[in-house]
Order: C-alpha cells, then structure tokens, then sequence
C-alpha cells in the first residue's frame, strides 16, 4: 500500500459512492468496459444470543449446607445468588459473583487441613462445590464476554461500512478488549488475581458504537470494490494502449489525474482510515476469544474463522490485504508503462511526475 498524503483530498460521500464513482473513473479513462460484476454477498450475522450463550448449571447448596459455608465466609454471596435479584444477574454480575465464590472456596479448602474441628463430610461438600465451580468459572467469562450483549452488539454486522469522515476511537476499544483478555488470563489465578475494578466499564463501552461491525463490512466493501477496480487496471495494461511504447501521452495525463484524484485522494485515503483501526481492533479482538477456555460453539467458530480471525488464510483480514496488494500493483504496472510512477519527496508526499504532455 503506497501511503501517501494528499492536501485538500475528501468529501462526505459514502464510501460505495466513492468506490463506484472510482470504477466510473478508471472506465471512462482505460476505456475497459467492466463486464457484469458479481454482487456484493453480505456478511455473516453474530450468531444470536440463545446460540452461543453457555449453560451454567445451578450447584444446589441445601439449608444445613448454607449455614456450614459460614466457615468460609461465603454465606452472603450464596445469599446474594439466591435472592431474586440474583437469579436474574446479569451475565458481567455473574462472572463477578463467580470469580469472588472462587476465590473464597479456594482459600477455604486449602485452609481445610489446619481446621480439624471441620468433620470429613464438611470437606468433601468443599471440594465439590470447588469443582464445580472450576467447571462454571470460564464458562461465566465466556458468558459475560463474548457471549454477552455488550460484545454482540460490537461485533454486530448489521451495520454499514465506517463513513468517509468517520473516526474510531481504537485507543479506547483496544483497552477494553486488552482489560477484558487479561481477566481470562487470570481467572483461576489466587496469588495474581484478575482485576475486575472497572469490568462493567469496559464492557459499556464496546456496545456504544458497532465499531467492530462497521470495520468488518468496510473491509469487505473495500475487498469487493478494490478486486473489480483491480480487474480494469490489469485488463489495461494487458492492452498497452494508454502509452505504447512506453511513453507519455495525453491519455496517460488523463490516467495520472484518475490516480492522484480519485485513488489516493479518495479512495487510498479511506482505506487508511480503516485499515490500522481493522487491523489492531481485529488482532485485539482475537487475543480475547483465544483467552476462552472453553469449547466454542461452532456457529460461533464458523463466524470466527470467516470474519475475526486474522492468522486464517481465507478470511476477510487476508482477503482484503491480498486485494490491497494486488491492486497496488496492478496501478504501479500501468504507471510504468507511462513512466508515470510518483516520486516521493522527504514527508512522503506525492508529487507529480515531470514533462506530462499538454
């Protein structure tokens, strides 16, 4: 990708308006006509919530039970579990309360040994309610991550591309899916606890805008839009008729405005508006789901490996970048064909190549 700043360059113009204002551009200029192109298939759907959400099988704690878990300080948040506002907890609550039953249930049953007024059977009932909640600990991070609402409505593809002028605050989002990672990295950890201070935080903050979903589909029209132009600029040079001989012409003064005005003023600019954002929100997003430790569910898994992950040959992050890279080239053959290629001053600023004919 020649990345390349260009003074006074934009407009409000969606970005489909300004990809096939962009293709009307290199038509008329190459005089290719585009023969009927594929349609523009749409994005998976984030799976919905009853299709990913985890079940978390209550351990039932019996009356004798409760009143013994007092030896481990767990009295109120069994209290808390079983009170009406918390069986209706939602999914961040109840990784909260899970978290803090673990850690408490653990310090408990190492302590077991020290305390030999505790009966045998007391000890036994510990030890399986620690179990158990070793089960349900990561299914409840899996829960309240990316199976909770917060997280289906930032990867929510039900969205459009990122608008010419629009800016995402990655700092922010890359923070909280780093926070967030860090918890699943720490979760069963005693001695270095996770910090959950500022969970809810976090998570509101990726529901706030479907920023994840809106760069998912403006690398997916990027990708379609980038392949079509890609196609008139080969089927150019193929015909060698722009500049024959390998010298400038008029025509290839015409092909140099198209370049510098509607590629790297519009066209170059918006796919630097999108592609870092992409590319860390993506790679941020991934580290969160490999945290999970537990199995995904495969309409999940067949999203993941579609849209998000970005080490998979085929998905979108790698088919958008192998559509960047071809068409890069494929302006660079044409370019040299009428010795047109852009030279690059000390701020990387393009300039105009010399002697263009009049």
């Amino acid at each position: 990708m020649i990345l390349l700043a260009v003074a006074g360059c934009g407009d409000r113009q969606s970005a489909d308006a300004m990809f096939q204002n962009y293709l009307y551009r290199l038509g008329n200029v190459t005089k290719i006509n585009e023969p009927e192109p594929p349609s523009l298939d749409s994005l998976p759907l984030f799976p919905k919530k009853r299709e990913i959400l985890l079940s978390t099988e209550n351990f039932r704690v019996g009356l004798l039970d409760f009143l013994d878990l007092k030896e481990c300080n767990l009295i109120q948040e069994v209290g808390q579990r079983n009170s009406g506002l918390g069986r209706v907890q939602t999914t961040s609550s109840r990784l909260l309360y899970e978290i803090i039953f673990y850690r408490k249930i653990r310090f408990c049953s190492a302590s077991l040994d020290q305390k030999k007024e505790l009966s045998p059977t007391f000890g036994k009932k510990i030890t399986a309610i620690l179990d158990h909640k070793t089960q349900i600990l990561p299914i409840s991070y899996w829960n309240a991550t990316i199976a909770g609402p917060e997280f289906r409505i930032f990867a929510s593809t039900h969205t459009k591309a990122p608008k010419r002028d629009e800016k995402i605050d990655t700092v922010a989002i890359e923070n909280a899916l780093n926070y967030l990672s860090a918890i699943g990295h720490r979760l069963k950890s005693i001695q270095n606890p996770p910090n959950t201070d500022q969970i809810e935080q976090h998570l509101k903050y990726l529901q706030r805008d479907k920023a994840l979903g809106k760069l998912l589909q403006g690398l997916h029209l990027s990708e379609y839009y980038l392949g079509r132009a890609t196609q008139i600029l080969e089927r150019a040079a193929s015909r060698n008729k722009i500049c024959p001989f390998r010298k400038k012409t008029r025509q290839g003064k015409f092909l140099w405005n198209v370049f510098m005005q509607f590629y790297i003023c519009e066209v170059q600019a918006y796919l630097t508006t999108i592609h870092q954002p992409s590319r860390t929100i993506i790679f941020a997003a991934d580290r969160l789901i490999r945290s999970q430790s537990v199995p995904r569910p495969r309409i999940f898994d067949d999203f993941y490996q579609a849209l998000l992950n970005p080490n998979r040959a085929n998905s979108l992050w790698q088919r958008y970048n192998t559509q960047l890279g071809a068409h890069t080239a494929a302006w660079q053959t044409l370019l040299q064909q009428c010795q047109l290629m852009p030279k690059l001053n000390n701020r990387y600023n393009a300039t105009s190549p010399e002697e263009l004919p009049n």
